[in-house]
């Protein structure tokens, strides 16, 4: 476990944290070079960018949601079943952080 700065206090975050987060970048980034401008909005999409990067996301979830490291990788396993099943939803700037925790939540 890596530790990170949260709130003014150093906790120990998993390296599934650190795994998960550089895996939904290098699809993010993909996906945005590959970006469509004619697409639909989906449900999950918003307006703009969120300004906190995906990493921090994943750490300020992990210390408010006390979810067990396993939960990130069976919401892992949700997220690319939904991604890959639904042909309408690309996985984006866009929408990765409503999506990430849209599948955190269900699997809690």
């Amino acid at each position: 476990m890596a530790e990170q700065p949260v709130a003014d206090e150093w906790i120990a975050v998993p390296a599934v944290i650190s795994v998960l987060s550089a895996v939904l970048l290098r699809l993010v980034e993909r996906n945005d070079a590959a970006s469509d401008d004619q697409r639909a909005p989906s449900t999950f999409q918003g307006v703009q960018k969120s300004s906190i990067s995906v990493h921090h996301y994943l750490v300020r979830i992990f210390c408010y949601a006390y979810c067990n490291p396993s939960c990130y990788v069976v919401a892992y396993i949700y997220f690319d079943s939904f991604t890959g099943s639904c042909q309408v939803v690309a996985l984006d700037s866009f929408n990765v952080h409503r999506l990430l925790i849209t599948s955190i939540l269900t699997v809690v």
